[in-house]
């Protein structure tokens, strides 16, 4: 028997979209994986900082993942799991290249902070492949960063049941993307 395969995800703070999009869907595969969350809102930033290059570096994983992740050392974990063979991953559900006003002034100023959106598309510029909820996100990002691999996971539709195409959705639709 094999050892799991592990993945060291980096996340600024745990939110669904870890959980919906990466979380669940490696629990409900029949493959061995280990996910290892290191959020930097549990953690701290220097901790976080500090424990991600430590995994890195000890427990060698297959894959770094960063998600919904836009801090400046991002190019750094970047570049030690390239220099270590480790692939480097950036996981995003909404197009946080284009927020609109309507999810809330405080929300579309942060992420449309023109700071932010430097770190963000470096940060996607820079790991091996770009991982999206949905195709049409997958093609809007294509778009906007040619020549980066994008891949959609799709993961988001197998967890919800299906509804209804003859009316509207039994629950709200939550989120911009949505």
């Amino acid at each position: 028997m094999s050892a799991p395969m592990s993945v060291l995800l980096v996340c600024e703070q745990r939110e669904a979209s870890q959980e919906i999009g990466l979380l669940q869907p490696a629990a409900a595969t029949a493959l061995e994986l280990v996910i290892e969350t290191c959020a930097v809102a549990e953690l701290g930033e220097e901790e976080a900082r500090r424990l991600a290059g430590e995994r890195l570096q000890q427990q060698r994983p297959s894959a770094l993942i960063l998600s919904r992740f836009s801090l400046d050392w991002g190019s750094g974990l970047i570049r030690q799991a390239g220099r270590a063979g480790i692939a480097s991953l950036f996981h995003i559900d909404d197009d946080l290249l284009a927020v609109p006003d309507a999810i809330g002034a405080a929300k579309a100023r942060r992420y449309n902070d023109p700071a932010y959106q430097v770190r963000l598309r470096k940060l996607l510029r820079e790991v091996n492949l770009v991982l999206t909820s949905t195709s049409p996100l997958a093609a809007r990002l294509e778009a906007e960063l040619p020549g980066q691999l994008v891949r959609s996971l799709g993961f988001h539709r197998c967890h919800i049941p299906a509804t209804s195409s003859r009316g509207p959705a039994p629950q709200p639709v939550l989120g911009y993307m949505g």
